[in-house]
């Protein structure tokens, strides 16, 4: 099985730096990932000028991609309690995934995120 580059985009707000580096752990241990080192990412995010900001389009994607290999984008945000995850196909735009819950179910979401990242 070959494994997918996949861009883990920053956490909007530092609230979130712990769920995001769970999800980090639990894309690269499932094996099905290859996850696209963060200071590329970040290097790439401020050279077409995203910064931290998130806001990923149909123009910044393919840019995204091309500067650092990725060929999936995982986004992480959550509102009060509830986690939202999307998996985005860099080339095509297309949400692969779509997830949402309460932290207290970002196993559940983790889990279905890898099974849709190895497809």
């Amino acid at each position: 099985m070959q494994k997918i580059p996949v861009l883990l985009l920053p956490a909007p707000n530092p609230g979130l730096e712990a769920t995001r580096s769970e999800l980090q752990t639990n894309l690269f241990q499932s094996g099905k990932a290859d996850l696209i080192d963060r200071d590329r990412m970040e290097s790439a995010l401020s050279e077409v000028s995203l910064g931290k900001s998130g806001l990923i389009d149909s123009k910044t994607a393919p840019q995204l991609g091309k500067m650092t290999g990725a060929k999936k984008l995982v986004s992480l945000t959550d509102d009060e309690k509830r986690l939202h995850i999307v998996l985005t196909d860099i080339e095509t735009l297309r949400v692969e995934y779509d997830g949402s819950g309460l932290s207290s179910e970002k196993n559940r979401i983790f889990g279905e995120l890898v099974q849709v990242v190895g497809h």
